[in-house]
């Protein structure tokens, strides 16, 4: 299974293949097709300080454009002035889209899917078994700001395969109620729109209306389930990001329904 959380390397070698001391002092000093050797490194600093502000690791901007990680490092921190242009050209063709070369990737993408198939009905537990990924894996991708290209390929593929489906067995009431409760888009909310953006954000459709008995049934229900799988109120907590006390309550109030029942 793959590691959601890996961390960047930054033994990123380059994939240039050497053309010899001759060729290479040659193609520096003599145009080649109209073009320098060298470009000024001041567009390509602003591009790799757009990637690295959206939450691309420098070593995964490194890998996708196969140059050394000390070539992106010392760009990044202004240390060239000049950069030689075949670098640079494979440099500014980096985006943000995940892609396999990076290995490392921006997890925003993953985190909002799951979100959009959750405001569907698809609860995480089934998602979990549907991308063959944990449910701990899941719950990371939603908390990080990168992921491995792997765990994000495979919720991709789940994403594809379910985004045109409504869920309507398990606790597919209550993954709307979450998803409609924090704001989530569903996945039409999305159609048309780079889900991989961070810079982009889509509306969901419909406003979400919350009573506060709704919203204390709905914390009860998914405390209730991850209570079963024998979570304990501090593991709860932190997994939904809530006060232990307020687990505490959620669970006491279950208790005491279930009694006068």
């Amino acid at each position: 299974m793959p590691n959601p959380i890996a961390t960047p390397s930054r033994e990123t070698r380059s994939s240039f293949k050497p053309k010899g001391r001759k060729h290479a002092k040659y193609e520096m000093r003599t145009p080649l097709a109209g073009l320098p050797g060298y470009v000024p490194s001041g567009p390509v600093r602003a591009h790799v300080r757009e990637l690295a502000d959206l939450g691309l690791p420098l070593a995964s901007i490194a890998r996708d454009a196969r140059v050394h990680y000390s070539c992106i490092q010392n760009i990044n921190l202004g240390l060239s002035e000049t950069t030689r242009i075949r670098h640079a050209r494979a440099i500014m063709a980096v985006t943000h889209p995940p892609n396999e070369r990076q290995q490392i990737v921006l997890a925003i993408g993953a985190a909002r899917r799951l979100y959009a198939l959750q405001a569907i009905g698809w609860t995480f537990p089934t998602l979990a078994t549907e991308s063959g990924l944990t449910r701990d894996y899941l719950y990371n991708v939603t908390r990080y700001k990168f992921t491995a290209w792997e765990t994000w390929s495979a919720i991709r593929d789940t994403y594809e395969r379910l985004s045109g489906t409504p869920s309507t067995t398990g606790r597919h009431q209550m993954a709307r109620r979450l998803a409609e409760r924090d704001g989530h888009p569903a996945p039409l909310d999305w159609e048309g729109l780079d889900i991989d953006d961070p810079r982009v954000t889509a509306t969901r459709s419909r406003p979400a209306v919350f009573t506060r008995a709704e919203k204390t049934a709905t914390l009860r229900a998914t405390v209730a389930e991850l209570a079963a799988e024998g979570l304990n109120a501090d593991q709860i907590a932190h997994r939904l990001g809530l006060h232990p006390r307020t687990i505490e309550r959620a669970l006491a109030g279950d208790r005491h329904a279930a009694a006068t029942n």
